[in-house]
């Protein structure tokens, strides 16, 4: 493992300290840690692995505590690139125009930032899946958004993605679990 690879999961988990996946109990820095091993297992190179681990830093941590101004010095712009590529216009209030201009946006950006957005999606529509096995249709309840939305949602940036990568690994898992959600 690199100094720099090091590093950023040390920041990540200073990062999110204190935060827990929605509606559980679940340390928040399991999702960042997750993200990057699903990277690292479908090849990612050191700077997609170092953004997957940062990839909602900009987006949930205050700019007092990590800003991109840190990021930059820390990790050098490659990695912001493909951090800013993955977060969500948080001045955007509602959810659909937010979440929409998401998967617009996918359209734009690096290559490195769609692997970074597969795995992070990868990974949370897999836990959301467990989770409805463990609890079923209360979890909901933990989200803005309905079930028919949050199906949406997933579908639009698995389009989005299959569009630019089709042929990656995490796009074809995705694709499998994005049909598994829809039947819900």
């Amino acid at each position: 493992m690199t100094d720099a690879l090091s590093r950023a999961i040390i920041v990540a988990a200073w990062a999110h300290d204190g935060q827990y996946r929605k509606g559980t109990h679940v340390p928040y820095a399991t999702h960042p840690f997750s993200v990057m091993l699903l990277i690292h297992e479908s090849g990612g190179d050191e700077i997609t692995k170092i953004a997957g681990l940062l990839h909602d830093v900009l987006e949930d941590v205050p700019s007092d505590r990590y800003s991109r101004a840190n990021m930059m010095i820390e990790f050098g712009p490659e990695v912001v690139e493909t951090v800013e590529g993955v977060t969500h216009n948080m001045h955007e209030p509602n959810w659909l125009r937010r979440n929409q201009q998401y998967i617009d946006h996918l359209a734009h950006v690096s290559e490195r930032s769609l692997i970074v957005s597969a795995a992070d999606k990868l990974h949370n529509i897999s836990a959301m899946l467990g989770d409805h096995e463990r609890i079923g249709d209360a979890l909901w309840e933990r989200f803005v958004a309905d079930k028919s939305a949050q199906q949406w949602w997933y579908r639009g940036v698995y389009e989005a993605l299959n569009q630019r990568i089709s042929e990656h690994d995490l796009v074809r898992r995705l694709e499998r679990e994005v049909l598994r959600f829809e039947m819900l």
